[in-house]
């Protein structure tokens, strides 16, 4: 396990198949103004599923 300190406006961004998922871990971080969407909903952890307010 390691350490790393983001930036103002960095963002480290995960996949959500580990093995097969080509993110921060390949790519490095990215800067908030990269961030094209928007999260409006949640589908995990199940007791959480739901509209994001």
């Amino acid at each position: 396990m390691f350490s790393y300190k983001l930036n103002r406006n960095e963002f480290f961004v995960l996949g959500d198949n580990g093995g097969n998922s080509i993110d921060s871990r390949h790519f490095g971080c990215i800067n908030k103004r990269n961030i094209v969407g928007k999260m409006i909903y949640l589908f995990f952890p199940l007791p959480s599923i739901g509209k994001i307010n």
